[in-house]
């Protein structure tokens, strides 16, 4: 099993198809992680839409891993034993030729 790691520093709707094949989307539950205040403000502040932002910004996820459904556990356990804080799963990877991440739930404010 191969584990893929996506340093994010790009566009939310292409990190994600970097690692996967075009047969599969990322389908991510935005209801998984609070939104970091800085992002909460520049949405307020620059009536910047929820999309526009997840296309623009990482919103507050500065690492995506993918890996089996079955290892999730075991990879968030050893993340957290190297160091690692606060992972969480935040969505899987389904079959589908839609975009390349798909977006549900809304977001958590801190």
């Amino acid at each position: 099993m191969r584990i893929f790691l996506a340093k994010v520093i790009e566009q939310t709707r292409t990190k994600e198809a970097r690692v996967l094949p075009a047969s599969v989307v990322a389908s991510v539950d935005l209801s998984r992680w609070h939104l970091p205040p800085l992002f909460q403000w520049l949405m307020e502040q620059g009536r910047v839409p929820l999309d526009d932002m997840l296309r623009t910004f990482n919103m507050g996820v500065g690492l995506v891993i993918v890996t089996a459904s079955a290892k999730a556990d075991h990879v968030m356990e050893e993340l957290a034993a190297r160091g690692g804080r606060e992972a969480r799963v935040i969505g899987e990877i389904v079959a589908g030729d839609g975009p390349a991440v798909s977006y549900s739930g809304a977001p958590l404010l801190a």
